[in-house]
């Protein structure tokens, strides 16, 4: 288990919406909240139209960063259960666990595309030979990580760091066969 001054120099990604909310649940401490509505105007060809695109926000403040926040309850993510694959199905709703492997880099591109027009992105691979193929936000990368997805494939050609995960894993693309997952915190162990 990592160790609570340890996280900073450690952690990779985090998902700040959720250790907010995380947070507030397990230390009961509830955060400044403003909501506001916002409507949407659209302008084309110079002629504003009218949209339905009235939504509200919500806009939550605490006085501590999420690391901070991260480093309070980690004891309380490590009850999360480990991931086991084969009691996945597809039809059965969403699980948030645990997962460790190696994170690495990935593309996809069709049989006629080039290196540059593939799509680009983090995957982990764990020791059982299970693919994650992972959804993730550029700004929840720590140290610039997320920078790799924009670099030449010749210098990710060797990428490979030893992580924990706890994500939510969304489905199994069989096909692939590869999980997508939606990180919350990615963590060198």
């Amino acid at each position: 288990m990592v160790k609570h001054k340890e996280i900073l120099s450690k952690l990779i990604y985090i998902d700040a919406d959720f250790i907010s909310s995380k947070y507030e649940e397990v230390k009961h401490v509830s955060p400044e909240t403003q909501f506001s509505k916002t409507e949407g105007m659209k302008a084309s060809g110079g002629i504003v139209v009218l949209s339905a695109g009235v939504h509200s926000q919500e806009t939550k403040t605490f006085k501590l960063t999420s690391v901070k926040m991260l480093q309070e309850i980690y004891t309380d993510l490590v009850k999360y259960p480990k991931f086991q694959p084969k009691h996945f199905k597809n039809d059965e709703g969403t699980k948030t666990a645990w997962i460790e492997g190696v994170l690495t880099m990935g593309w996809w591109a069709t049989s006629k595309g080039s290196d540059e027009s593939a799509y680009k992105l983090f995957e982990v691979k764990s020791k059982i030979g299970t693919h994650f193929s992972l959804i993730m936000q550029p700004e929840s990368f720590s140290s610039n990580i997320g920078a790799l997805l924009t670099i030449d494939s010749v210098l990710i050609s060797n990428f490979g760091i030893p992580v924990k995960l706890l994500g939510r894993i969304l489905y199994l693309v069989e096909s692939i066969p590869s999980f997508v997952v939606c990180p919350y915190i990615i963590i060198e162990p």
